[in-house]
């Protein structure tokens, strides 16, 4: 049974700097949050063309070469990603908590050719090819490239880094017309944020009470919409939106407007109500395929366009789904995701580690998943807490810190597997319950 949006909506069919800066709010205004710097629209367009102008001109930058942004929230990161936009590129978002090993891994795969970073990254190195940011904005500002509806179906504007359960992050290759079309669909109610909106940024992604709560206060912030919704970075964010304040609270929600979705059983059947199964989703925002990877790109996007999450949903017969499990082990860790196989390929590297499985485990203190790993050791070698902190430590020098084992180890004899080798994660899950049930005062 395919399920439809219960609203569809006229969506303009061009590039984002049209879509996003030409037809815009005049009064529109991004404010620093900490530093209280403001970027206006018009600012941006022109600060926009001038960069756009100055690669060009002084980087020799051309149409479709791609520039990566390594820096926290600011009120410039705009300005550099429109800037690229204009000068017909393509932007690649590089987590600022990465470390060198990650930024090189993305930096390679996506192809960048120039990088954009916050001067806190150098590390106080001397490194003469790098150039003041001011170095690239010129004094002429270049005509943004306008693209055809075709061309902005076709063309990448954003290369984000998905991460997943096995291998590398995967360079998600969003279009033009991806973006365009997902902000007409989530900006549709009247009731949210828009374009006519002041946005005031903060510098990190985490959340901070006591900064939210400042920010708030000393911007006089009179619109704080909270939203459950369920997205992926393959489906251009967002696919669910909970609007209504009727629909159940464990409710991702309903569609948003102009999408199709499905739910499956294991053999590929349609289901229907109340009836679980894993989610795919169909529509004009969903990605154009994983950079250079046909294959991953083929294993996730069917031949009639259906995405297939790899979420286990049901829906209701109002129309309300839910997420009941996720067949992708993912852990969301403060808002990053955290892929257990990359943690468990460290783990199995360790001279005193046989074989290592990772789950999230919730911290409630938190309020988040962390990454917890169950090891199980080598013969003759013994279980102790010495151990356990050489191991955390082994791992800590390798990852980003939202990646470290913060939710401990365990030692386990095996680790439960399927007979073709799978580990048992659900098992672990309800195993660690458990043996822990306060674990975050236990590790």
């Amino acid at each position: 049974m395919i399920f439809k949006s219960t609203t569809n909506i006229d969506i303009p069919v061009k590039g984002v700097y049209q879509a996003l800066i030409n037809e815009a709010n005049e009064d529109a205004t991004f404010i620093d949050g900490i530093t209280g710097e403001k970027l206006t629209l018009d600012k941006l367009s022109s600060d926009s063309k001038k960069l756009a102008a100055g690669l060009i001109d002084k980087a020799g930058f051309n149409r479709g070469d791609v520039l990566a942004i390594f820096s926290p929230n600011q009120v410039d990161y705009p300005t550099v990603i429109f800037g690229t936009i204009a000068a017909g590129g393509i932007v690649t978002f590089v987590d600022s908590k990465y470390t060198v090993d990650e930024v090189a891994y993305q930096l390679k795969d996506s192809g960048a050719k120039y990088i954009v970073i916050k001067y806190i990254f150098i590390w106080n190195e001397e490194i003469d090819e790098i150039k003041p940011y001011s170095f690239l904005k010129s004094e002429r500002e270049v005509n943004p490239i306008e693209y055809s509806p075709e061309e902005a179906k076709s063309t990448t504007a954003y290369l984000s880094y998905s991460s997943g359960t096995t291998g590398k992050n995967k360079g998600v290759e969003t279009t033009h017309s991806n973006i365009v079309t997902n902000l007409a669909q989530i900006g549709c109610n009247n009731d949210d944020v828009n374009s006519r909106a002041s946005v005031v940024l903060m510098p990190n992604f985490e959340f901070d009470l006591p900064t939210f709560c400042k920010t708030i206060q000393d911007y006089k912030v009179n619109f704080v919409p909270i939203r459950q919704s369920y997205g992926a970075t393959e489906y251009s964010f967002t696919h669910f939106v909970k609007y209504a304040e009727n629909i159940p609270i464990e409710s991702i929600g309903k569609p948003i407007p102009n999408v199709e979705c499905k739910i499956i059983s294991e053999k590929g059947k349609e289901l229907g109500y109340n009836q679980e199964g894993e989610l795919c989703v169909r529509g004009p925002n969903v990605m154009k395929g994983y950079l250079n990877n046909k294959e991953a790109t083929d294993a996730y996007i069917d031949n009639e366009g259906w995405f297939h999450t790899g979420d286990i949903a049901k829906v209701d017969e109002f129309g309300n789904f839910y997420i009941v499990d996720r067949s992708k082990e993912l852990i969301k860790y403060q808002g990053h995701q955290v892929s257990p196989t990359e943690l468990e390929s460290i783990l199995n590297s360790h001279q005193s580690i046989d074989d290592a499985a990772v789950i999230g485990v919730y911290a409630e203190q938190e309020a988040t998943e962390c990454p917890a790993a169950y090891i199980s050791l080598k013969q003759n070698v013994l279980e102790s807490d010495q151990l356990k902190q050489e191991i955390k430590r082994y791992v800590e020098k390798r990852v980003s810190p939202y990646k470290r084992l913060s939710g401990g180890i365990l030692f386990i004899d095996k680790i439960p597997k399927s007979s073709s080798g799978k580990i048992l994660r659900k098992v672990l899950r309800n195993r660690i319950k458990k043996e822990h049930p306060f674990y975050r005062k236990k590790f």
